[in-house]
């Protein structure tokens, strides 16, 4: 068999041995595994061209298009009013996105703490049955973080709707979750303090960072919501409202994590610390 692709002549195989392209003869296909179910079969061959780097281009347009779309929302994030609907993804990707750096976080800031803590109540004689794995603690911080941006933008919708322009959650995501792209970066830079054992530092990043995006945003676009077509009630005491509801939905939720296992575990560890 020759090779049309470089010309190299071979009797067996699957694959050209000087350029790796892959060799077909004519009316033989290929089974799924890449294998012929026939050898030495005399006949036309054609070359298979597969390009492997489909997956990976189109991977590198979208990565290109989120940075787009980051640094066009950063810059000026009061486009997000008149956003378009195409963005919801890049939306949900950046509050997933914070979600998951916020996490690796706060987990790479207490992994010390728990390792020590292991340690140590295996010394004691502590049983360990109750002491959550790495994992599972870097799943409750997540799922916190999530519960936090449902909240967030129920507490936005039911504002908008009751006091405010009538927007969609499509809509109030675009908006909250465009705003929030500060949260990322600042969230960055709390993580790589951390790398470099500057945990003081990192904390205090990745405290500012979530009230920024759990407490600040909220507050801001709901007051920017509210002054838009307000319905009947004056806009402050809808802003007051959506306050309360708000802080509410926090306090219930600090009080259901506060009887989870990680929280149990880390109450457990104050005669470590």
């Amino acid at each position: 068999m020759k090779c049309v692709h470089c010309g190299n002549e071979q009797r067996e195989g699957q694959f050209c041995l000087r350029c790796g392209t892959r060799l077909q003869v004519a009316g033989y296909p290929i089974t799924e595994q890449g294998a012929m179910q026939i050898e030495n079969v005399p006949g036309e061959v054609f070359v298979e061209r597969v390009d492997t780097s489909v997956q990976f281009d189109q991977l590198k347009e979208r990565l290109k298009e989120y940075g787009h779309y980051f640094l066009r929302h950063v810059k000026h994030p009061s486009i997000s009013f008149n956003g378009q609907s195409h963005d919801l993804t890049h939306a949900v990707v950046s509050l997933m996105l914070y979600a998951l750096l916020f996490s690796l976080t706060v987990f790479m800031a207490i992994k010390d703490v728990l390792q020590d803590s292991f340690i140590v109540l295996d010394e004691v004689g502590a049983t360990m049955q109750e002491i959550p794995s790495h994992f599972l603690v870097f799943w409750h911080i997540f799922l916190f973080v999530f519960v936090s941006f449902v909240i967030v933008l129920f507490a936005l919708q039911v504002g908008a709707k009751l006091f405010g322009p009538d927007y969609s959650m499509q809509k109030i995501t675009l908006i909250y979750s465009a705003h929030a792209l500060p949260g990322i970066a600042i969230t960055l830079a709390a993580l790589a303090f951390i790398l470099m054992n500057s945990g003081f530092y990192g904390s205090l990043l990745l405290i500012a960072g979530i009230v920024v995006v759990m407490l600040l945003i909220p507050l801001y676009v709901a007051a920017v919501l509210l002054s838009k077509r307000p319905k009947g009630v004056d806009s402050f005491y809808g802003f007051c409202l959506f306050a309360l509801v708000l802080g509410g939905s926090f306090t219930i939720l600090f009080k259901l994590i506060g009887d989870s296992a990680v929280m149990s575990y880390l109450e457990s560890l104050r005669f470590l610390l």
